[in-house]
């Protein structure tokens, strides 16, 4: 919700960390309904820099929201015994406006880190001599991309969502007293701003960001850490912040969400920022299609490359992240909710609060490998022991215990997390959801079999060894896993319409319980292929909840969240009609 007390949470911290930045994890236990005064800060690069910090920070207190927007309400995870009530609203499309998990305030709390940085970066150049207007610049850039971020994640979720561009003190529509605290330790009552403002256009929204996106392309900051000793950047460091080709995956992605029914002008644009990642250097961004660190083994027998390291960063297949949300066990502790949510076992953490539906175990299990490359070479790739695990119980065809496993596994042998290391990463964006991205729109401009092929990868060779590109073509989502072509180049080409199934189910197989698939489903649901949307909602819920489903997910007022009752205090018209809803409804 748009209040104080919510917002400038990440300003305490910043007031503290000019001081004592190491200890900033424990500045988040401080009472948040306070306020900063900022009119000392910003003086030096130190301060923008901790600035940007505390801005992703703020990030990591975003995850828990983003697991629930964008799977729960989805067909690929479903509710256990221990599902409280607020998260069996999101898995029955009847939230209300009471519940917990409607309440936006850690996306906003990053989005006034960020106008403050916007606001306050050039301002730094008359201070730091040491500083000059091209690293402002570049910090405005970083800030931007990340605030429209979380628009994109609000307008996604919410449909009209406030749209403020200046930071919390530069809105001051009414006041109260509370509490401020000084730079000097010290506090006092004082009459302090509140936001009153109403939500803006969804699409309104959208245009901006586009502008603003597109002003900023090509612009990003280069953190000394990431520098290694051999001139190269460390993937650890270079995944975790915003960089130019976040900017283009950001674009592609806001794109393909507003990409009408028959809007190939759109698809055409979404292939080239697309194909604008592609260019990139394949040892810094690819599905490991390159000769220097193929997939699987290398040729002496040597696992050069694993899947599961998308999740824990360790190293070899960093070139598939753009941008993730980074937990470390290392140095300072930071833990994330993942296992929380995911594990059946209390010694690891875990309350299993929501496990994966049959019908996303059945894709992976439905899925025919490519021989025995599978078992002699590879690394597991995804679904079973990778994506999810459980216990199959062949009397009663069924999957006793299964659990999302792609944020418990802590290594290539299986191993698990223990309660300490709930520190598996947060995916934003990766390359297999660009190339994603680019085969659904590829499919928009009529090329079916062309977006099919590309999505699976080249025609299988000897895959005995690993993948040779000299030899094998370009690597795919489906070659990568090992498993069956969906079509060869002697198959006819797929209708639009079953071509973007297919798409949409490798996107799942792929990218299952990393916040996508429920805007997925909206997203060709607004295109025009609602009834698939609804047949895919019913077809994964359980028996007696099928007609129910159906019945909540054909109303557009389910597919965004309603505005929780805090914050529509802070609208300037309480009863604001979310307009989202209504051209939703247009357009059926």
């Amino acid at each position: 919700m748009i209040k104080l007390h919510s917002i400038v949470k990440q300003l305490v911290v910043w007031s503290l960390a000019l001081t004592c930045f190491v200890a900033c994890e424990d500045v988040f236990d401080i009472e948040s309904n306070t306020y900063v005064k900022t009119d000392d800060y910003f003086k030096s690069i130190h301060d923008l820099d901790n600035a940007a910090r505390g801005m992703y920070d703020g990030l990591q207190d975003c995850v828990e929201k983003m697991l629930i927007w964008g799977e729960i309400r989805g067909d690929l995870v479903t509710e256990t015994e221990n599902t409280p009530w607020d998260i069996k609203e999101f898995n029955d499309l009847s939230v209300s406006s009471v519940n917990q998990y409607t309440d936006w305030s850690e996306f906003y709390a990053v989005i006034n880190s960020a106008n403050l940085i916007i606001e306050n970066a050039h301002k730094v150049v008359e201070h730091d001599y040491n500083f000059d207007e091209k690293q402002a610049i570049q910090f405005v850039a970083e800030a931007v991309n990340v605030r429209s971020l979380c628009y994109f994640w609000l307008v996604r979720t919410f449909g009209d969502v406030p749209f403020v561009l200046n930071s919390f003190s530069n809105n001051i529509n009414d006041t109260k007293i509370d509490t401020v605290w000084h730079n000097n330790g010290d506090y006092s009552l004082e009459e302090v701003p509140v936001f009153i403002v109403d939500p803006t256009d969804a699409d309104i929204i959208l245009d901006s960001l586009e502008v603003q996106l597109a002003r900023y392309a090509g612009i990003e900051r280069i953190y000394s850490q990431e520098i290694t000793d051999g001139g190269g950047r460390d993937p650890l460091i270079y995944s975790s912040r915003f960089k130019a080709v976040t900017n283009l995956a950001l674009r592609a992605d806001i794109l393909l969400w507003r990409m009408g029914p028959d809007d190939r002008e759109t698809a055409r644009k979404v292939i080239e920022l697309t194909d604008s990642i592609f260019s990139f250097r394949p040892e810094q961004y690819s599905l490991g299609n390159y000769e220097t660190s193929p997939v699987c083994y290398n040729n002496k027998g040597n696992p050069v490359q694993r899947w599961i390291e998308i999740f824990t960063g360790e190293g070899s297949l960093m070139p598939e992240s753009i941008f993730e949300i980074r937990f470390q066990k290392r140095t300072k502790p930071d833990f994330n909710v993942l296992q929380q949510y995911t594990s059946r076992y209390a010694s690891e953490g875990g309350r299993y609060i929501i496990k994966p539906t049959r019908k996303a175990i059945d894709y992976w299990q439905n899925d025919e490998f490519w021989g025995k490359i599978y078992i002699d070479t590879c690394d597991i790739m995804r679904g079973y022991n990778a994506s999810f695990t459980g216990n199959y119980n062949e009397e009663e065809d069924i999957w006793e215990d299964a659990e999302v496993f792609k944020f418990l596994v802590a290594s290539e042998g299986g191993l698990r997390r223990t309660a300490k290391e709930s520190d598996s990463n947060w995916t934003i964006y990766r390359m297999a959801d660009i190339l994603a991205m680019q085969c659904e729109a590829l499919n928009r401009t009529r090329e079916s079999l062309a977006a099919i092929r590309k999505l699976q990868g080249s025609d299988y060779w000897n895959l005995n060894w690993s993948f040779d590109p000299s030899r094998e073509g370009p690597m795919g989502l489906r070659k990568r896993a090992c498993v069956v072509e969906y079509v060869t180049s002697n198959d006819a080409p797929p209708e639009l319409e079953e071509a973007e199934e297919i798409i949409l189910e490798e996107r799942a197989k792929e990218l299952a319980f990393e916040g996508r698939r429920w805007f997925d489903l909206i997203r060709i649901a607004k295109r025009g292929q609602l009834q698939f949307f609804l047949d895919e909602m019913e077809f994964a819920a359980e028996d007696h909840r099928k007609a129910n489903i159906r019945q909540q997910a054909s109303n557009p007022e389910n597919w965004f969240l309603p505005y929780h009752e805090d914050a529509k205090k802070y609208f300037v018209n309480p009863n604001y009609r979310n307009k989202a809803i209504d051209k939703a409804l247009d357009n059926l």
